[in-house]
């Protein structure tokens, strides 16, 4: 995988926010049509929020990767992380890389849907999490959605939704349930041990967004 570039490109976004506020001024459009009007203190806790699910995103391919490779599927789990990566690395997407950070949440939403739907399939057909629960990443995929915006945010689920569907996925996800057990996955990554949900509510819950 090519996680350092997608490192690099995620500091140059970030970077790119404290020259300009994009990613604010975009939380601040979403706030106006929720008829929210933001502090400093909420604005500047959404761009935190956003950076660390922006960071997020090759944090946890990493960890998914070195738990696969624990857990000897790493056969198995390689196509779902190479599926997810590249929408992070092709030099054309739904939001321009150009706008930064805010350039950036199409890129980490598509990574974070698409590994949520594999674990929301793998939990239909096995009965077994193949995540920790505490890393469960709905509610914070519908805060980002609910940032994006439409109609951006449909054509991405569409996107995923055709790479989720792609024959190859399909047949790796049929892999694994059949080898039915957990990652060996750690704390998580950028989070640790609090679960996603309690960062949305706690941070994120009384801006008005959500």
């Amino acid at each position: 995988m090519q996680i350092q570039h997608i490192r690099k490109q995620i500091r140059e976004a970030v970077a790119h926010e404290a020259r300009t506020g994009s990613m604010a001024q975009l939380y601040c459009r979403a706030c106006q049509v929720s008829g929210h009007v933001p502090t400093q203190a909420d604005v500047e806790g959404a761009v935190t929020f956003v950076r660390q699910y922006v960071e997020h995103a090759p944090a946890l391919l990493e960890a998914l990767e070195t738990a696969a490779s624990k857990a000897g599927v790493i056969h198995q789990v390689r196509p779902i992380l190479e599926a997810a990566e590249n929408y992070f690395l092709q030099p054309m997407d739904f939001i321009p890389d150009q706008l930064g950070l805010a350039g950036l949440t199409d890129d980490a939403y598509v990574v974070h849907v698409l590994v949520q739907k594999v674990a929301d399939q793998y939990h239909q057909q096995t009965g077994r999490r193949l995540l920790p629960l505490q890393m469960d990443f709905s509610q914070a995929n519908a805060m980002m959605r609910t940032l994006i915006g439409e109609p951006v945010a449909t054509q991405l689920d569409m996107a995923v939704a055709q790479t989720f569907v792609a024959p190859q996925l399909q047949d790796v996800i049929r892999q694994l349930s059949q080898w039915n057990a957990a990652l060996p996955m750690g704390p998580d990554p950028i989070w640790g041990n609090a679960s996603i949900d309690e960062i949305v509510n706690t941070r994120l819950g009384a801006m008005g967004v959500i």
